[in-house]
């Protein structure tokens, strides 16, 4: 039952980043700055995620030697998605959508042929 749910948590997922172009370019369209659409993305899912962790009672506590880490996720992953609102300027959004989310699948197939990576996939 977890692989079943895990799975239909992996496809909403899928589906709601992709309709990021959909909300994103008549914002950029507008004149909306990149750095602002960010922030109110980040906000909102701040707020669900909140409210998704005080309805399954999840604690709000870091431990001190993760924050670092959290930090440093942090940075890539506003990195990532600024870049991709950067790259809907300079080519077409499924071009630039479809690049960003193959990346991980890109990068997986280059750890499996040049270093002999061991891919572990449970389904």
């Amino acid at each position: 039952m977890n692989s079943l749910k895990g799975f239909i948590y992996g496809l909403a997922t899928s589906i709601t980043f992709g309709l990021i172009p959909l909300f994103t370019l008549p914002l950029m369209q507008k004149g909306m700055e990149a750095d602002s659409i960010l922030f109110y993305r980040f906000l909102f899912a701040t707020i669900a995620l909140a409210g998704m962790m005080k309805i399954h009672k999840e604690p709000f506590f870091i431990n001190k030697k993760d924050i670092l880490i959290i930090v440093v996720l942090a940075v890539f992953y506003t990195a990532s998605a600024l870049f991709l609102l950067w790259g809907y300027e300079f080519m077409g959004a499924g071009v630039a959508t479809t690049i960003h989310f193959t990346y991980p699948v890109f990068v997986t197939l280059l750890m499996f042929f040049l270093f002999r990576a061991c891919l572990n996939f449970k389904v």
